[in-house]
């Protein structure tokens, strides 16, 4: 089976950086001594932190695998650590001396991510080196995994358009996000780049992230009701990676791809089910559980519970 190492939990050490709650549109501003929670542009709480400064290896952390924050750093009263993050109608701001609760009306619900996307990059994921090394293979599995932690928001389908060329995409994240991954549609540090300046119209910058995950998603998987399409957009700086616990309809599917090439695929099915198989156009046949040679365009028959397992793609 196909498994994934990353785990995501992207940093800073800037005060005054901030980031989304996983799980909310919440998100909060974090500085030393002193915590802000906000929805979109409104202040909700304030919080003041008893420490006595300098602050040092002061951190704000997105851990995007238990859809919470961690702020913690060393004042001169010792080592401090608070926990943010939203349980049912609430925010909660958790130390080991006390907790905080702030009522939210956001009744919207998300599950804890399944799909898993690697592109190979195993580095420290301190925002602001991520922004200057600006690598397509480095924050798409970030943002393609902050994606599912959104609740669903409405973006026009203009904005998909604006997304469709992944070429694009690194001075569109110079400019659309700040630390930590928290999109703007605002030209705040007056970077003038076209891709922000021709952004159509949103009623929240977060429909930027909601978006940019369908548009990731796509670059290698597009399944739909009675087929399964892979890498049908592979970008050309996206050369190797894995994908995980993708979600079909009725099934889901693990598949590897190196030098652009797809090189293995499970797909697991839920029910018995019969689904077309499209490949990239160079290739021309498969083989299935090691025994079989399939051609392009011939269909596969899922059985419940039964693992299907693909290899050997050749031109």
């Amino acid at each position: 089976m196909i498994k994934i190492a990353n785990r995501f939990r992207p940093y800073s050490h800037e005060p005054g950086c901030r980031a989304l709650i996983p799980g909310s549109t919440h998100h909060v501003q974090a500085f030393p001594t002193l915590i802000r929670l906000f929805f979109d542009r409104t202040l909700l709480f304030e919080k003041s932190l008893p420490f006595t400064g300098p602050i040092k290896n002061f951190t704000l952390t997105q851990d995007l695998e238990k859809g919470i924050l961690r702020l913690f750093g060393h004042a001169k009263e010792g080592y401090f650590v608070y926990k943010i993050y939203r349980l049912s109608d609430k925010i909660l701001i958790h130390s080991k001396q006390e907790i905080d609760s702030i009522p939210i009306t956001d009744r919207s619900f998300v599950k804890k991510p399944l799909e898993r996307l690697s592109l190979g990059v195993h580095k420290a994921q301190e925002f602001e080196k991520i922004v200057k090394r600006a690598s397509l293979n480095e924050w798409l599995p970030i943002l393609f995994h902050l994606g599912q932690w959104m609740p669903t928001l409405h973006f026009p389908e203009t904005l998909l358009r604006r997304l469709q060329s992944p070429s694009d995409w690194p001075e569109l994240f110079r400019g659309c996000f700040r630390s930590l991954f928290m999109p703007t549609l605002f030209d705040d540090h007056y970077l003038n780049i076209p891709q922000l300046n021709e952004m159509p119209p949103l009623d929240s910058p977060l429909s930027l992230i909601t978006a940019l995950h369908a548009q990731i998603r796509s670059l290698f998987i597009q399944p739909k009701k009675d087929h399964l399409n892979l890498l049908p957009s592979l970008s050309r700086e996206i050369r190797s990676g894995r994908m995980i616990d993708v979600e079909g309809e009725g099934y889901r599917v693990d598949f590897e791809w190196t030098k652009g090439k797809l090189r293995r695929v499970f797909i697991k099915p839920f029910c018995d089910r019969e689904v077309g198989f499209s490949l990239p156009r160079e290739l021309k046949s498969f083989r299935m559980n090691k025994e079989r040679v399939l051609k392009r365009g011939e269909r596969l028959f899922l059985k419940k519970n039964q693992l299907i397992f693909l290899d050997q793609f050749e031109k």
